[in-house]
């Protein structure tokens, strides 16, 4: 029986050292990590701002409520207001506080400088 030839039956040709660093180059240019470090990064920044825009707009809609309760003379509307604007002060404390709770050693120093 004749057995077809492929390409992975044939040695394997060695390349020259400048050829092979030159791959080596290449390939570390496009490795996966870096890029994907840097996506992942990029990601967790525009996740926090965009947390952050919800956040202050929240806030704004319950002191905006509280504000027209006080002067339109509603008592069950201004109390929403302030219901909503005290719901938030936990939210913020869970979403950003544990943010700073994990940062590396050496940051609590440089925020505390600040």
């Amino acid at each position: 029986m004749c057995r077809p030839q492929s390409a992975r039956s044939h040695p394997r040709r060695r390349l020259n050292e400048q050829d092979h660093r030159t791959l080596l180059d290449i390939e570390a240019d496009l490795h996966p990590q870096s890029f994907t470090a840097r996506a992942f990064a990029l990601r967790g920044a525009f996740e926090r701002i965009s947390w952050q825009a919800v956040l202050i707009s929240a806030e704004g809609t319950a002191v905006l409520t509280a504000l027209t309760g006080v002067f339109a003379g509603r008592g069950a509307l201004a109390f929403a207001g302030f219901l909503g604007g005290c719901a938030l002060v936990p939210l913020h404390t869970v979403r950003f506080g544990g943010a700073r709770a994990s940062r590396p050693p050496g940051r609590e120093d440089q925020d505390e400088r600040s």
